[in-house]
């Protein structure tokens, strides 16, 4: 199973890499009871190569609380710099 699981890693990776643009969405969900909260991450993007539209789920982790903005942008880029995803370049 992990020779499965790194060699599909692999692969998402490299499309990652080759996509000229990457939209991420993020979300919070919490359970009732405000007993845990997980943050959820996806992304898609247009693969030149397959010219197919793609969509990865990139995490989903557990984000006790505070819920801050700061908490929040850590965890987000913490999750970016594992899948190597680099960062915006401006101009587009």
């Amino acid at each position: 199973m992990d020779k499965v699981y790194k060699q599909l890693l692999t692969n998402m990776k490299f499309i990652l890499r080759r996509a000229r643009k990457i939209s991420l969405s993020a979300d919070i969900w919490t359970k009732r009871g405000m007993t845990e909260s997980k943050l959820g991450m996806t992304a898609r993007l247009y693969d030149p190569h397959a010219k197919v539209m793609r969509r990865m789920t990139l995490a989903c982790r557990t984000f006790p609380p505070p819920h801050t903005a700061a908490r929040l942008f850590k965890l987000t880029m913490d999750i970016v710099a594992e899948w190597d995803i680099a960062p915006p370049r401006y101009p587009p």
